[in-house]
């Protein structure tokens, strides 16, 4: 039988996606309201109107990357200042 880890490439490292080894990953409600700051009815309300992209279920639970909830705050911090210097 052919070794088949022989036929891949050395460096399977994609650069679609975000680097997820030094991220964290945050549980959800405590974790993301707590970094956040909205109640977790206002969360559950913005994934329900897919306003949370940062959201994702496993199996029963709700989790988020940490790197990605910093950084749809960030975009909306940069659209607040955008709008009000309009």
């Amino acid at each position: 039988m052919a070794n088949r880890t022989s036929a891949r490439p050395a460096s399977r490292k994609s650069s679609a996606g975000p680097d997820r080894m030094n991220d964290v990953l945050l549980t959800f409600p405590e974790e993301v309201c707590a970094l956040t700051r909205r109640t977790e009815k206002t969360e559950r309300w913005m994934r329900q109107h897919r306003r949370t992209s940062y959201l994702w279920r496993s199996g029963k639970r709700l989790f988020a990357w940490k790197s990605d909830v910093i950084a749809y705050l960030e975009e909306q911090r940069l659209a607040d200042q955008a709008a009000q210097q309009s």
